[in-house]
Parts: C-alpha cells; sequence; structure tokens
C-alpha cells in the first residue's frame, strides 16, 4: 500500500499570495502554484505514486485516481517544482541578503563620514588655536629681537663713553705730571738762588762795603722772591677767571681749560675761556 502524504497550504509554507508574489517565479509555475493550493485547500491529498487524492477527514466523497488524473495533470514531476522553488526562495533570500549587505555597508560609510567630519572639525580647532599661538610667539619673539637691539645699542654707548673718559682720564693725569715736574724745576732753581744768595753774602759780611753790599744783595734777593711767589701765583695761586677771587682748581670738559674755582664751577655752564658748553667737569689737588 502506498504511503499517502497530505499537503495542506499551511504545511507547505508558503501561501497562494506568496507564490504569485514571487517575480523571478515563471507563469505556468504560478498557474499550478494555484491550482495546487486551492485543490489541497478543498481537502485534497497527494499521493506519490497514485496522484492527488481526497482527504476522507475533510470530505465524505471519494476522488478516486482514474477520476481525478485526466482534469489535474502536471506537466512536469512535482520534486522538480519543488526543486525549482526552492531555488528561487534560495535566490529571492540571497538577493534579500545582498540588499542587506549594502544597507550595512551604507551605515556603515555613513557613520565613518560623521566620524570622518567631528575628527577633521576638531582637528581644524586644533589646527587654528595652534597658529593663534604661534603667531603670539612671532610677535613676543619680534618684540625680543627689539629689546635686544635696543640692549646692544646701548651697551655699545656706554662702552663709547667708558672708552671717553679713560681717554680723558689719562689726559689729565699727563696734565698733573706736567705740572708736578714743572713744580720740581722751580723748588730746585729757588734752591739754587738762595743758595747762592747765602754765599754772596757771607763773603760781604768780611768787607767794609758790606752794607752796600747787603743793601744791593736784599733789593736783588727780595726781587727773586717776588718773581718765584709771582711763578707760583701762576702755577697755584690764579684767580677763578669768574669771580676773580677763588683759586683755580677747575678743570671744564671737553675743552680742558683750567678756568674756575670750586665756588662758581656749579654757576656756569659755558667756559669762561673759550665759552665751550660744559658736558663736564674735573677738580683738581694741587700738593
Amino acid at each position: 500500500m502506498a504511503v499517502e502524504a497530505e499537503f495542506f497550504s499551511e504545511n507547505l509554507g508558503f501561501s497562494q499570495d506568496y507564490i504569485t508574489s514571487i517575480p523571478n517565479l515563471s507563469p505556468p509555475l504560478q498557474q499550478q502554484g494555484m491550482g495546487m493550493g486551492m485543490g489541497m485547500g478543498m481537502g485534497m491529498g497527494f499521493n506519490v505514486n497514485q496522484g492527488i487524492v481526497c482527504n476522507p477527514c475533510s470530505s465524505s466523497i471519494n476522488v478516486t485516481e482514474s477520476n481525478i488524473m485526466p482534469c489535474l495533470a502536471f506537466p512536469q514531476p512535482f520534486s522538480a517544482l519543488l526543486e525549482k522553488h526552492k531555488h528561487e526562495v534560495d535566490l529571492y533570500l540571497h538577493i534579500q541578503g545582498e540588499r542587506l549587505k549594502e544597507a550595512v555597508k551604507q551605515h556603515k560609510r555613513q557613520q565613518m563620514q560623521l566620524i570622518i567630519n567631528s575628527y577633521e572639525s576638531r582637528s581644524n580647532a586644533l589646527m587654528r588655536e595652534k597658529e593663534e599661538d604661534l603667531e603670539k610667539m612671532r610677535v613676543k619673539t619680534k618684540l625680543l629681537e627689539e629689546y635686544l637691539k635696543k640692549a646692544v645699542e646701548e651697551t655699545e654707548a656706554w662702552q663709547r663713553i667708558a672708552r671717553e673718559k679713560e681717554e680723558m682720564v689719562i689726559e689729565l693725569n699727563n696734565m698733573l705730571l706736567m705740572v708736578q715736574q714743572n713744580l720740581s724745576l722751580v723748588s730746585q732753581q729757588n734752591n739754587i738762588v738762595n743758595n747762592n744768595n747765602n754765599i754772596i753774602s757771607g763773603e760781604n759780611e768780611e768787607n767794609d762795603v758790606e752794607s752796600v753790599c747787603d743793601c744791593e744783595s736784599l733789593i736783588g734777593r727780595a726781587g727773586e722772591e717776588r718773581e718765584s711767589e709771582e711763578t707760583e701765583k701762576k702755577l697755584f695761586g690764579c684767580k677763578c677767571k669768574w669771580c676773580n677771587d677763588g683759586s683755580l682748581c677747575v678743570v671744564f670738559l671737553p675743552c680742558k681749560h683750567l678756568c674756575c674755582c670750586k665756588v662758581c664751577e656749579p654757576l656756569l655752564g659755558l667756559c669762561p675761556v673759550c665759552h665751550s658748553v660744559k658736558q663736564g667737569s674735573l677738580e683738581i689737588f694741587f700738593s
């Protein structure tokens, strides 16, 4: 006895609407699928060896093979139809899977683009901040370079002034040495004159005419003393060129004239000798 297998629309796993909605399903298969759905909905069964038979539970009418086969003959075996249907279902699932993969890829691309855009905006903001910091550093560097240049110029100016002052000090030292040498020469000459006068006065005392000679020697000695005093006055006792009272002890710079006393020096802005502008002064102490 052949084993009967009943196929109902809910047991096949697809409905009539699903069979007709498959786009790649051929028209003959769609018609056959519709016929199968209608027949199975009426309570018919299918036997592999006998064909379609009636389900005894769903209807009281028995349909024999001789009555049904001429009406519902299949152009090809049912297994081939199932295989083709399975292939079409696999194709449909494959297409849907590819669409899903493409949708996932598109979503990933969108997410990556959003991430890239956010990182680009952040990186651009950071770059702008760094550029602003660099610009500030350039401005500060420029200011520091200007300050350094000014400091170098001031240093050179002070060095030049220091060299000029050193030269002035050297010249003044030379002048002092010359004055001291002149003073020593004058003192030596005065000593020689005094010794000669003493010798002459001693010899004249032995003679009878010592009185006349003494008078003459006294007159000569007085003249010599007057001359030495005048020389000393020229060297030490010269009066101030401004007040004609104080002794000369201040040298004006840069003209280097010994021209005034210590009292008048703060009051004068010009040299009394050459009338040049006073830039500085130096007090001289005579020993």
